[in-house]
């Protein structure tokens, strides 16, 4: 390359990189984050290129099969057998020369997670499942366990190779991660510790050496014998067939950025195979710089070849018909050997190699190649250089246009910090407000009973009774399968339908209370967008709604209802679901389940509508007498005759507020007198033939009722939980009191189980009767146990508290949210604002540099 012409390419270069700086720094504040990846790509491509150009630096790449001698014929080219050159496969990293004024190499290790990641590729590469893939925890049994060779192709065997090396040389590799770069003078390059870093070491009979060279990452070989090639740099890169990824990597990367390639064919076996094909295939590199323009073939082993001549030809052929090598450029094509090179360099001309060469009347080729390159430089290299440049250009107008197209652009900067606080503050309040709203919305839900109402309608339509029980199909197929016993048939009846109610009362249940919470969380961003004065007109609507969306979806991701559904639903369904459908009619199993789960039957039944009025009609309550528990252990109907309570509606109503005043004012007072006050419920309930249950559960609403008007703070509330607990314990000491008629119900359950029939048609019979109890406790006391609205409320009012609390308190999260949305909600506002005028000056340097860019580009 001529200095003149390398002097106008520098100068040009020099010129991109100060105008490309120029944007950059007047750019920062408005232009979009991929237009400045792109400047600082283009400034990087430049950079690179331009100390390529300053300092004449010929990267010429090395490449062609495993074991071509592409080793042999670099240190045939630097005139110095220190590469590693043997049979087998032994470059295992791309190794470099270049020129210095004395002989040296530095080597460079992996890191441990470099190595790490490189193990584990070649492991899973083996297509084997390991329970470890961390270097150092997989053994060799281990993996000769897993892996069968007769099974692999050529390319996995190598791979198996390289991971059972990298396993048995274990010992040897683990000091070397990590290890700081390391200084090999030209003395130590010839010792053993060197050598056996860049190749494999030499074999010893009977037992195995280790191979530290697998711990290499990059060696760099410095050498004065390139005193006539001091500008080359000279990488020997991995196989074209090398198994790993990471090699592929490194031979495409070379032969991509290199001045020129040298591809090393073998003239003793010439026709180009599979991956010598493939590495080409792309035809150009990234700067649409065809491969053949920078290709030349050295021809190895020409000292081995029986028909040199008609081997030649048949090289020829491929490299033509695969458009490797350009037809004008058949010169670049030199038959050759690097060994017999070296045999000459090293006073050994007697060596077979160089008589065999002598015979076909040719040299060892590798001064030839040495002028062809030394040509390439000074003549035809500017023209690779040149269009590398063109390819910069041609980046360069592109991204220019797209940064003038981004000035054109209206700005979506900040605007006037002060405008923005305004808003910010009315912002503030606003949400303020509409949240307080809310939020006596959502205690609306206590009283109307969404959930409740929508369970009860869904189940209506999914929990038919029709439908659940077992028909004559079923039932033949049970009995079919059944034939030893009637206890067998009924157990593999009841177990047919075990899961069935389950799973639909499940999936309703989830259904209805996730519409619900669909709809609040709706009404929360419909509060949020109304206060950012943005409505369906709006430019960014879409756009805002959706942020807004993901912002209150970013609350909802604690709504915790799912795990209270399930605790409420394990204590008020469990036990049902387990007398009426696994603890057969009539069999000891139902009544000893119902004795030890009496409690939590007890608290179903207060929710019980027949039970409401009917439950005690004297001073005491027991559960014998309850329509549901008989329902369910005698299979009595609950629509039986009620006793009617004392006590009008209009007197307990009168009575529960007297209470609640009561409660606040003894909140703050020590314990025993909310004891006392228990005692003195229970007394009146019992004096009015009130049920005590129906009236805790009555208690239970003043909870959340307390905690909405904020009446108390939490530890008041919790002294009020602590209360109701006393009226429960007070009532269960009443209750102990009545074993007597527990004992009645017992002894009435034993008799009645003598009455049991063992015969399929009595068995199908009373399951049936059992389905049509448990839908009907389904679709009554336990949905109204449930009492999802409360949890749900809860955790809306917590979410609703959270917002306001961020809002108030300009906590990040929110911040975060509103600096995204305010340029979008106001828009035209920043259109007149004059911050704007502030980015418009920027803008007008980026033009002004962008014309003086396009006007240096014209020029050339």
């Amino acid at each position: 390359m001529s200095e003149e012409k390398r002097a106008r390419v520098i100068q040009k270069l020099e010129n991109y990189a100060g105008i490309i700086e120029g944007i950059s720094t007047a750019a920062q504040s408005f232009m979009p984050p991929e237009l400045k990846a792109k400047l600082f790509e283009l400034h990087g491509l430049n950079t690179e290129l331009l100390e390529r150009v300053r300092s004449n630096s010929f990267e010429i790449a090395i490449v062609g099969l495993e074991k071509a001698g592409k080793s042999t014929f670099a240190n045939a080219l630097i005139g110095l057998d220190i590469l590693p050159a043997k049979e087998e496969r032994c470059t295992y990293t791309s190794s470099c020369v270049k020129y210095a004024d004395q002989t040296y190499a530095e080597v460079e290790y992996y890191t441990s997670e470099e190595f790490g990641e490189r193990f584990a590729s070649n492991l899973k590469a083996l297509g084997a499942e390991f329970d470890s893939y961390e270097y150092g925890r997989v053994t060799l049994d281990e993996l000769q366990s897993k892996i069968d060779e007769n099974n692999l192709d050529a390319n996995r065997r190598n791979i198996l190779e390289d991971v059972s090396d990298m396993i048995r040389s274990e010992f040897a590799i683990m000091p070397l991660l990590g290890k700081s770069d390391q200084h090999f003078n030209e003395t130590a390059m010839k010792e053993t510790e060197f050598k056996n870093l860049i190749q494999n070491p030499d074999r010893t009979e009977g037992e195995y050496v280790p191979k530290p060279s697998f711990a290499v990452k990059k060696i760099t070989v410095y050498s004065d014998k390139l005193e006539d090639m001091r500008n080359c740099i000279i990488y020997d890169v991995p196989g074209f067939d090398s198994p790993t990824a990471i090699h592929m990597e490194q031979t495409k990367e070379r032969m991509d950025k290199a001045d020129a390639i040298i591809l090393i064919a073998n003239a003793s076996k010439p026709s180009l195979t599979g991956p010598q094909l493939t590495i080409f295939s792309s035809a150009v590199d990234s700067d649409n710089i065809p491969f053949n323009e920078k290709v030349f073939v050295f021809a190895n082993r020409a000292d081995e070849s029986k028909d040199l001549e008609y081997n030649m030809g048949t090289l020829k052929n491929d490299l033509d018909k695969y458009h490797i090598l350009r037809k004008n450029d058949s010169n670049r094509l030199i038959p050759g050997s690097a060994y017999a090179a070296l045999c000459i360099a090293g006073g050994r001309e007697d060596d077979q190699a160089v008589a065999n060469l002598k015979a076909n009347g040719i040299s060892d080729g590798i001064e030839e190649i040495k002028k062809k390159l030394k040509e390439y430089n000074d003549v035809v290299r500017i023209h690779v250089i040149e269009k590398r440049v063109e390819n910069l250009e041609k980046m360069i107008l592109e991204t220019a246009d797209a940064i003038k197209l981004s000035c054109s652009a209206v700005s979506s900067g900040d605007g006037s910090n002060a405008d923005m606080i305004n808003a910010f503050v009315d912002v503030q309040n606003k949400i303020k407000e509409k949240l307080v709203f809310f939020e006596s919305e959502i205690r609306k839900i206590l009283d109307e009973k969404p959930l409740t109402s929508g369970l009860l309608a869904a189940l209506k339509g999914k929990l038919n009774t029709g439908e659940l029980l077992p028909d004559e199909e079923e039932i033949a197929y049970i009995k079919e399968r059944c034939t030893q016993s009637t206890a067998q048939f009924e157990a593999s009846l009841r177990d047919f339908k075990r899961a069935e109610v389950r799973e639909i009362f499940s999936d309703v249940t989830q259904c209805v209370t996730e519409d619900l919470k669909r709809e609040t969380a709706d009404e929360l961003t419909g509060i949020l967008l109304e206060c950012f004065n943005v409505t369906p007109d709006h430019l960014y609507f879409e756009e805002i709604k959706t942020m807004t969306r993901e912002y209150v979806d970013g609350y909802y991701r604690d709504f915790n209802l799912k795990t209270i559904q399930k605790t409420l639903t394990l204590r008020f369904c469990d036990e049902v679901f387990e007398l009426l459908i696994n603890k057969p009619f009539l069999m000891p199993d139902r009544l000893d389940f119902f004795l030890k789960n009496i409690d939590n039957i007890a608290a179903l039944a207060v929710y019980d509508h027949s039970e409401e009025e009917s439950r005690i009609s004297n001073s005491k309550m027991d559960i014998a007498d309850m329509p549901l528990v008989r329902s369910i252990l005698f299979h009595e109907g609950t629509d039986g005759a009620n006793s009617f309570s004392t006590v009008s509606p209009e007197s307990r109503q009168k009575y529960i507020a007297d209470l609640k005043k009561s409660i606040v004012l003894k909140l703050h007072n020590n314990l025993s007198e909310l004891d006392s006050l228990a005692e003195q419920t229970v007394d009146w309930c019992c004096e009015s033939g009130l049920s005590v249950y129906s009236f805790i559960q009555s208690l239970n609403r003043i909870l959340p009722d307390l905690r909405f008007k904020r009446y108390s703070s939490e530890k008041e509330c919790d002294e009020l939980m602590y209360y109701l607990s006393l009226t429960s314990e007070h009532l269960e000491f009443q209750m102990t009191g009545e074993s007597s008629k527990m004992n009645l119900l017992i002894s009435r359950y034993n008799e009645a189980c003598k009455s049991r029939e063992n015969t399929h048609e009595w068995v199908i019979d009373r399951f049936k009767e059992d389905i049509s109890i448990l839908v009907s406790i389904i679709s009554g006391p336990v949905v109204s146990a449930l009492g999802l609205e409360i949890p749900f409320a809860a955790n809306v009012s917590e979410i609703t508290d959270k917002i306001k609390q961020h809002v108030q308190d300009k906590d990040t999260l929110f911040v975060d949210f509103y600096g995204k949305v305010y340029p979008k909600s106001e828009y035209k506002k920043l259109e007149e604002n004059e911050s704007l005028q502030k980015i418009n000056s920027e803008k007008k340097v980026v033009l002004e540099n962008i014309d003086e860019l396009l006007k240096e580009l014209g020029e050339h």
